[in-house]
């Protein structure tokens, strides 16, 4: 069951003060309290929201959270192909600052240099070129 719904149930149908539902649910007090309120500002009745699905009722109750949920997945696909970034930039002439120059030129949504530099890096991280053996003291000693 929800959390919302258990937070409804809990203080409309037990009668429940706003702690007793936070030990019992886990729920801080003023998120509990928020839901009621919101419920409050709602004017529905306690059944109509209880026969909700879980997606409506974050809907109902974190209209913001939805939309920016809707932009980070939209940041996400902004990315371009760090390798092909990698072999562009090994080419003579070619700096970090021209390759975003076109990159951004291309998609305006891009993100900022700086942010383009950070990304770049931590892609540079995750690739290593070097394999790396770990040798420990009298290992080797048959």
């Amino acid at each position: 069951m929800s959390k919302i719904k258990e937070v409804l149930r809990l203080k409309y149908l037990n009668q429940l003060s706003n702690r007793q539902i936070q030990t019992i649910t886990g729920v801080s007090r003023n998120s509990v309290a928020n839901y009621v309120n919101c419920f409050i500002e709602l004017e529905a009745s306690l059944e109509d929201i209880l026969e909700l699905t879980e997606p409506d009722l974050e809907q109902l109750f974190h209209p913001n959270k939805s939309s920016q949920t809707a932009k980070k997945a939209e940041v996400s696909l902004i990315h371009p192909d760090w390798n092909n970034v990698r072999v562009e930039l090994s080419k003579k002439g070619m700096t970090r600052a021209l390759l975003y120059e076109e990159y951004k030129n291309v998609q305006p949504e891009l993100y900022s240099y700086s942010q383009f530099n950070r990304y770049y890096a931590k892609f540079l991280k995750s690739i290593n070129p070097s394999m790396r053996q770990v040798h420990y003291a009298g290992d080797k000693f048959s």
